[in-house]
């Protein structure tokens, strides 16, 4: 999904027994893990396993989030009505698979967020070699890449932003807007960096408009404003100071109006 970007593993897990196949979990490992990822500026993770609730790791997941990460886990592949831990934390986004075909037959949930392609996925294997593989486990870093995808367009997005750039983009599947079953929809890589790549031209392209706020706070009226405006070139309603608005000409009215007001 990303082939560019780089990618680095951090082991929360370890064998039972050492050298076995069966893996175990300490939760100050997986915390641990997730610390390093955030103090060595990681942007994205994903963890494609899942475990007993632990409050460590849930803090560390909490604090990692507050500190700009984004992260990613697979609700699991039992086919019941709930996500298994730590994709039910609200600071990560849940991941279900779905066939080609738009099938879901794995966990789904309140806190799901979205679905990702999960049925014969090459994946890299133990010996060097690769398999096909279904379920969460192979849809959740699909997700993750798509993340990683729009960051790679300009690294200056928050994590909270590009997160919302995945849910105004998903493709909607099921009952229609957000639904238990497939979350906020199938992530679409594609609308996601267009939407990305929008709103960074519309934000660099009103960067150097005279006026008298201070920098931070000209900064986040230009790309709040942009980033609705670009919705709005995407096929999208938006909403501009509070105002729902839903063609070029009036997001365009809005946003010179914030503009020229700083």
């Amino acid at each position: 999904v990303a082939p560019a970007c780089r990618v680095a593993s951090a082991s929360g897990f370890g064998d039972q027994p050492p050298g076995g196949s069966a893996l175990i979990v300490q939760s100050r490992w997986f915390a641990s893990a997730l610390d390093w990822a955030s103090t060595s500026g990681k942007r994205v993770t994903n963890n494609s396993n899942s475990f007993s609730s632990s409050s460590t790791v849930t803090s560390q997941y909490a604090a990692t989030h507050a500190a700009g990460m984004i992260h990613f886990s697979s609700a699991g592949n039992q086919g019941v009505a709930s996500l298994n831990y730590p994709a039910s934390l609200s600071d990560v986004m849940a991941v279900t698979s779905v066939t080609s075909w738009g099938v879901q037959t794995n966990n789904y949930g309140s806190g799901l967020d979205f679905a990702a392609p999960g049925l014969d996925i090459a994946t890299t294997f133990i010996g060097s070699s690769y398999v096909l593989a279904s379920g969460t486990s192979v849809a959740t870093p699909y997700a993750a890449g798509v993340a990683a995808l729009v960051l790679s367009v300009d690294s200056i997005f928050t994590n909270t932003e590009v997160e919302q750039i995945l849910r105004d983009t998903a493709t909607d599947m099921g009952a229609p807007g957000y639904d238990t079953t497939f979350g906020y929809g199938l992530v679409n890589a594609a609308a996601a960096v267009k939407l990305a790549m929008k709103t960074t031209e519309l934000a660099w392209s009103q960067a150097v408009v005279p006026g008298t706020l201070a920098p931070a706070a000209f900064n986040n009226i230009v790309k709040t404003a942009s980033y609705e405006f670009a919705k709005i070139l995407s096929g999208a309603s938006a909403s501009i100071a509070g105002v729902t608005v839903s063609s070029a000409a009036d997001a365009e009215a809005m946003l010179n109006s914030s503009l020229s007001q700083g």
